[in-house]
């Protein structure tokens, strides 16, 4: 009883425009928190979290394009969009940017621009792109194979993992 309450004094503050509600709604409906799963909600709800200056319901809305669970925009907007946001250092944006051009959405697939991208935020510790580097390393995608390379890149990444908890 108390899990509906809470949920409708955030509902109800969502709807009255509050970007931290909507993004809180956002990830149950994204990940099936409370809800279920449902992306157009999730998308929805990030979008207007996104259009109030929400930085993590933007980056989220942008990776959901990329996984092909949100066409609220055109991928050339999307991948144009992170491009901006990785200019200013932004590691979430490099990561998903080497996505991209990993799976070829809103440009050409293109796996060395992929692990450039991808080796910009795993050295800046972002620990998504580590495991996405460590990746191509293991499989030789765009760059050599590297298998020690690859398990040094695991190991950062899990390490992130743990140090999270």
């Amino acid at each position: 009883m108390a899990n509906l309450h809470l949920r409708k004094r955030i509902l109800d503050a969502a709807e009255r425009g509050d970007s931290f509600a909507q993004f809180e709604l956002a990830t149950d409906s994204d990940y099936g928190d409370n809800v279920e799963q449902d992306f157009t909600d999730a998308a929805s709800w990030y979008a207007k979290a996104a259009a109030q200056g929400h930085h993590a319901a933007e980056t989220n809305l942008l990776l959901q394009h990329i996984l092909g669970q949100s066409k609220l925009r055109e991928p050339g907007k999307v991948f144009a969009r992170l491009q901006e946001l990785a200019k200013t250092g932004d590691r979430e944006a490099e990561n998903n940017l080497g996505l991209c051009f990993e799976f070829g959405y809103g440009t050409a697939q293109d796996f060395r621009e992929a692990a450039v991208w991808y080796l910009r935020a795993a050295k800046g510790g972002l620990g998504t792109a580590q495991f996405n580097l460590g990746g191509f390393y293991f499989e030789g995608k765009g760059i050599e194979k590297n298998f020690a390379t690859a398990v040094m890149w695991y190991t950062r990444a899990a390490e992130q993992l743990r140090n999270w908890r």
